[in-house]
């Protein structure tokens, strides 16, 4: 299967007083085409992380 790449979205964020940009990872879990959980996680450098400050799960309000 190929695709085309697509950059992360990213997300600026007040950590110790200074501004970084985070990139942002969405997930839905569905199950039956019914949405189960949505996930959001910050994270900075290759893959996802829980180390990165102001990284980890992030809050995911959903708009109607």
């Amino acid at each position: 299967m190929a695709q085309t790449l697509v950059q992360p979205t990213e997300k600026q964020l007040k950590v110790e007083n200074e501004i970084v940009n985070l990139k942002l990872d969405l997930r839905l879990y569905v199950y039956r085409g019914q949405t189960q959980l949505i996930g959001a996680r910050l994270y900075q450098g290759q893959t996802t992380n829980f180390r990165t400050p102001g990284g980890g799960f992030a809050q995911v309000i959903a708009v109607p």
